[in-house]
């Protein structure tokens, strides 16, 4: 598993193996890494950091290399995500040559951050990350549009498709592709949705407090969550849930501190 934290008194990416409890850093204290996303193969992490004052995507191998800077530009570039071909897609944040207003764009790149271009031409209206179809038939990600935010499914080539529903933010896909888990923010809280990939048949999976992030196990019975354990959001659990309500949510890692963003990883 691998998941970021602010024990250190900044935020960091870490890694923890299923059977051990000791947490191993990936990304430097002065990194400010977050939104960790492991390779197919467990091999290499993406991670968002700040330097210099802005959001760039960074990748570190496993192994405890040092991270290497694949986005270098005056924009934001965050919220990695890997696609089924190994190419990597980002949120670019900022002014683009040909634009008169600051917007979020989808950016897609090779893994060695060469071949960077706008994969979805139109600006998303809002802060999202494209979340793959196993299979990557498509993609999803948010678009707002007149102070509303739906969630919309995307070709590769970055056609817009259908939308898929309102207010779901943070998509993930069962492994195989058939559910999305979601979350949906409200004004007293937020909880976790499951649904259809075609949107139907959904239902909640997880409610009362603030929860964030989830993402599915590779073999489809549970799902990562982060969660508030305080009304200030100062104190972030991971929290492990099972698909079929079997049992209660049980905390993976926990502590004062923000531990948040896990997501699932292969061993090597």
């Amino acid at each position: 598993m691998v998941f970021s934290s602010d024990r250190d008194g900044t935020s960091r990416v870490y890694v923890r193996a299923a059977a051990d409890s000791a947490w191993r850093p990936l990304s430097p204290r002065d990194y400010s890494g977050s939104w960790p996303a492991p390779s197919a193969d467990g091999g290499l992490v993406l991670f968002q950091a700040v330097r210099n004052g802005a959001f760039d995507v960074h990748a570190v191998e496993t192994t405890g290399s040092a991270p290497e800077r694949l986005t270098d530009t005056p924009s934001h570039e965050y919220l990695p995500s890997w696609a089924p071909d190994g190419r990597v897609t980002f949120a670019s944040s900022g002014l683009v040559a040909g634009d008169t207003m600051p917007d979020v764009w989808i950016w897609i790149m090779e893994a060695d951050g060469t071949e960077q271009r706008r994969l979805v031409p139109e600006g998303l209206g809002t802060s999202a990350a494209a979340t793959w179809a196993p299979d990557g038939s498509h993609f999803l990600t948010s678009r707002g549009v007149e102070g509303s935010t739906s969630l919309w499914r995307v070709s590769p080539e970055g056609r817009w498709i259908e939308p898929v529903g309102d207010s779901l933010s943070a998509p993930d896909f069962s492994p195989d592709g058939t559910w999305i888990a979601a979350y949906v923010e409200g004004a007293t809280g937020s909880r976790i949705d499951i649904l259809r990939a075609d949107g139907s048949e959904r239902r909640t999976l997880l409610d009362g407090g603030w929860h964030w992030y989830p993402r599915w196990s590779p073999d489809g019975r549970w799902i990562l969550t982060c969660s508030a354990v305080d009304e200030e959001h100062a104190d972030l659990d991971v929290l492990l849930v099972p698909i079929d309500g079997s049992a209660p949510p049980e905390t993976l890692v926990g502590g004062p501190d923000r531990e948040c963003e896990a997501s699932w990883m292969a061993e090597r």
